[in-house]
């Protein structure tokens, strides 16, 4: 195997590091092109919102928050309560649960699967549309 000089060696370790780094901002870009503000936001904080609901859910599933009035808390949807299902399908992120109420956020109603102390209940509730000029949901 053939020696390289120091400056070889440095040109080399130059070259390397370069590369690195470019694939380390095609990464970064790639991310940041594929995921809005608010999923990173959410992703950072672990706090995910449901604004046409009026909930809040952390990464666990569980309710956090509500708006008082909301279509969920009118529905009987409490703090603590964990979201199993959305439409009768399994999710397993809060970051899913968005993704399917964004879909259905024309909807008439929403099925939601939830545990609440062990047991499980559905409750049914209405989402309200967000305005013409808001943005989608994170």
């Amino acid at each position: 195997m053939m020696s390289r000089s120091p400056k070889q060696r440095f040109i080399l370790l130059l070259v390397l590091s370069a590369l690195v780094l470019a694939l380390g901002i095609a990464v970064a870009v790639t991310f940041v092109n594929s995921t809005t503000w608010g999923e990173l936001r959410s992703r950072l904080t672990g706090v995910y919102p449901a604004p046409s609901l009026g909930m809040t859910l952390d990464r666990e599933l569980k309710v956090i928050g509500l708006v008082p009035g909301s279509a969920a808390e009118s529905k009987g949807v409490r703090i603590g309560d964990v979201v199993y299902a959305v439409n009768r399908e399994p999710v397993s992120s809060a970051s899913r649960v968005l993704q399917i109420l964004e879909r259905e956020q024309n909807a008439a109603s929403v099925r939601l699967g939830l545990v609440r102390h062990k047991n499980k209940l559905d409750v049914i509730v209405q989402p309200v549309p967000p305005p013409d000029d808001a943005p989608s949901a994170p």
